[in-house]
Order: C-alpha cells, then structure tokens, then sequence
C-alpha cells in the first residue's frame, strides 16, 4: 500500500491511495470465472455459457463490488496497524476507473475523542458479586408476607419503619407559627428524613416532645421556610408496627402467587433475588462511575447551562412535593448548585458517547417496553402526548444504559463479593 496519509486537524485523517490497473484486471478476470461456472444463463448449460457474455451481463456490478472490496480491505488494514478501535463518518472519494489506468481514491474519516478514552481508561470501579442465601430467600419471603399485613397499635419505643403520627408546629425565629399540622404521618426511614427529625424520633415513645432547630435549604419547595432558622416542635400522637414473625403459606397466597408449595415458592424468590442483584450490581457500577467522573471531569459550563439545570432540578422537586408535602423528607433540602453541576458533567459524557458512537435504540424495542408498561401500569386509554412522553422516557433509559455499556468497556473493573443484605444497604445510598 503507498498511502499518503494527512490530517485535516486532531480528528479528522485523509487517506490517499492508487490502486493498480494489474490488480483490478485480475480480480475481474477470477470473479468472471467463478459466475462462468456457477451461473445459469438461458440457452446454456451451467458452467458453459460464453465468457463474453457473462462479462455483458455483469461487468459493471463486478467492477463495483472489486473496487469496493479492496479499498475497504486497504482501509481495515490501515485501521488496524495504527491500531485505531473507534472511528466515525468514513466517507470515500473515488475518481472515474477508465480500462488499463490506475485508480486514483481517497478516504476520510473521525477518530473519536481518544481524549476522553485516556479519562476514562484512569477510572478503576468493582463490580458487587452478590452471594444469595437461604437467608436472604426467608427473609423476603416474611417482607412479602409483612406487606400484606395490618399495621397494629404499638406501645414501645420508635424503630426503623415503624409508622409514626405527630402533631407539629413550625415557628419563626420571632416564635410565629409557620406552618402548623395535626396527626401528620411519618415512616422512619434514615435514608428519607432528614437526619435530624429522624435522630430526635428514633427510640421515642407516645405522648414524649421534641424540640428541633432546623435551617431549611434556600431551594425547598416549601417556600415559606427556604433559608431560615425555624423549630419545630413535635408532639408523639401514635405509634404502628407491621409483624414479621413466621411464614405463613396461607397469608403469602394472597399476594396473588400462583404456588403449590414453599419449595416452588422459594425457587421463584432465588429468581427474583438474582435479578435484584443484577440491578444492584448496574446501579452501583453507575453510582461509583458517577462519583470518580465528577472529580477527575473539571469542565466550566456556561452560566446559562447551569441555569437551566438549576431550573430542571427545582421543577422536579416541586412536582414531587406537591402530591405529599412532607417537609420533612431529606431530597427536598438539597443543594441545588451541586447537583446541577453534577447532573451537567455527567450528561456531558453520555451525550458525547451517543453522538460520537451514532448510538441508538431501535423502535421494536421501544414499542415491545411500551406495550408491557401499558399493560402493568396503565388501564385507562392515554392519550397522544401522554404515549409519546412514556416512549420517549423509555427511549432515554435505554440509551443511557447502552451508553453506561460502552463506558464500562474502557474502565478497569474488578470483582468484589458481598453478601445480600450489605448490598442493599450499598443500594440504599446510591443516588442516581
């Protein structure tokens, strides 16, 4: 090969090549001697028909799939030599072949981002390897069983999921009431509250009081309270539990399970628990992804990115809070400036990765999700823009996962084995 290689700048190379008129000639000559004795033409036996005939028929479709041919094998083997994996936009440009000349092209094509593969090559994550036992299987079974279960009165202290009435009051600084509320339910969850209502609650009893300072997040939803001191004073009305004591097969049939016996059940449970921690093992590759990327990625974005992120963000808490208003939850007392830039660093790469590797999500698949998202979850007709919102949120998910795929690909990833029950206290903390 006598290439003449150049480049056009950082991403872009131009390769020029001749390919010589003896070459061509010859390989004409063998393809029209394999179609002579493989091709039925009317009037002729096969394998007899005229060599001059079939060089009428076929010449130009021959002297096509050549060329083609042997410039894409002259490309590969270039690729292949400089040892370039990823590349993009190949675009060839061929003169007019004339009889017994020498044929003159050119091929120009991307490499991509190498820059951000030299990134992403420095990222090192570990991969959770879930060990499931009898345990874990007996212990999800009970958790299937308690969810059918009713909450009952409870006289002792506050524990971890109980269920819990206060009556509330938010003052000022000046001591005038906020925001004032009655038997307001809460579930004790340290992952949900915010740390310090859950610290005060937990190992509480009925009837004891509470006094909490606070200083509210200046992009809590709630206005009335963004970026003040405040107290709440917290009284304990009720306390429930759910029991979680034996299996019980009776109360499990409930649920709906379509199950002769334990045994058949406890299959299914080893199943279910197997694709959990499959999507646990994905989401914390992400998370841990996700961490590294935003020290290591020190980009400064444009005032009206960050902006439009910031506004993105505040919408979304705001649309969530809106169905409970339950103050007292920790997402809504986030730093809003931190997580935009969060978000824009990573949307930066998944992005960059989707257009630079044209990758896409087919509609077959978009369209089988979607049917059985209707099917689980919908039982009222939607209408168009409410099918197209779904489609294209399936669309989204999709296609970051792949994206997510191909990122992985260039990181150093090493196994780590975990036992079940840490790796959904791992889960707990992944915030996505």
């Amino acid at each position: 090969m006598n290439l003449i290689v150049s480049k056009k700048n950082k991403k872009k190379i131009q390769i020029k090549n001749i390919i010589s008129s003896k070459i061509i000639k010859k390989k004409i000559f063998k393809k029209l001697l394999f179609l002579k004795k493989n091709t039925i033409i009317d009037g002729f036996r096969k394998g007899k028909a005229p060599i001059k005939l079939i060089k009428k028929k076929f010449k130009k479709n021959i002297l096509k799939e050549i060329l083609e041919k042997i410039i894409n094998k002259n490309f590969l083997k270039y690729i292949k030599k400089k040892n370039i994996t990823k590349y993009s936009n190949v675009k060839y440009f061929l003169e007019k072949y004339k009889k017994g000349m020498d044929l003159n092209y050119t091929i120009e094509f991307n490499i991509n981002y190498h820059i951000l593969l030299k990134k992403l090559k420095k990222i090192k994550l570990y991969k959770l390897n879930i060990k499931i036992t009898k345990k874990d299987i007996n212990k999800l079974i009970l958790n299937f069983q308690k969810n059918i279960s009713k909450w009952t009165i409870k006289n002792g202290l506050i524990k971890e999921n109980n269920k819990v009435y206060i009556n509330f009051k938010l003052l000022s600084k000046n001591k005038k009431v906020i925001i004032k509320k009655n038997n307001f339910k809460i579930i004790m969850n340290k992952n949900f509250l915010l740390k310090k209502i859950y610290k005060k609650l937990i190992n509480k009893k009925k009837n004891d009081k509470i006094i909490v300072k606070i200083k509210f997040s200046k992009h809590h939803p709630e206005k009335k309270i963004t970026e003040k001191k405040s107290f709440f004073i917290i009284k304990i009305i009720k306390i429930k539990k759910k029991e979680n004591n034996k299996i019980n097969f009776k109360k499990i049939k409930k649920l709906g399970f379509q199950i002769k016996n334990i045994k058949e059940l406890k299959k299914n449970i080893l199943l279910n628990l197997k694709e959990e921690s499959k999507k646990i093992t994905e989401e914390n590759l992400k998370n841990q992804f996700i961490k590294k990327w935003n020290k290591i990625f020190k980009k400064k974005f444009s005032i009206k990115k960050k902006k439009n992120q910031i506004k993105t963000i505040k919408k979304n808490i705001f649309l969530k809070y809106k169905k409970k208003k339950n103050i007292f939850k920790k997402s809504y007392n986030i730093n809003v400036i931190k997580k935009a830039k969060k978000e824009l660093k990573i949307n930066y790469i998944l992005n960059k990765i989707i257009k630079n590797e044209s990758l896409f999500v087919s509609n077959q698949l978009i369209k089988k999700i979607y049917q059985q998202t209707i099917k689980n979850f919908y039982k009222n007709k939607l209408d168009k823009i409410k099918k197209n919102k779904i489609k294209n949120n399936i669309r989204k998910i999709l296609l970051i996962n792949k994206t997510f795929s191909f990122i992985f690909k260039y990181i150093l990833i090493k196994n780590k084995h975990c036992s079940f029950k840490k790796a959904l206290k791992i889960h707990k903390n992944i915030k996505l």
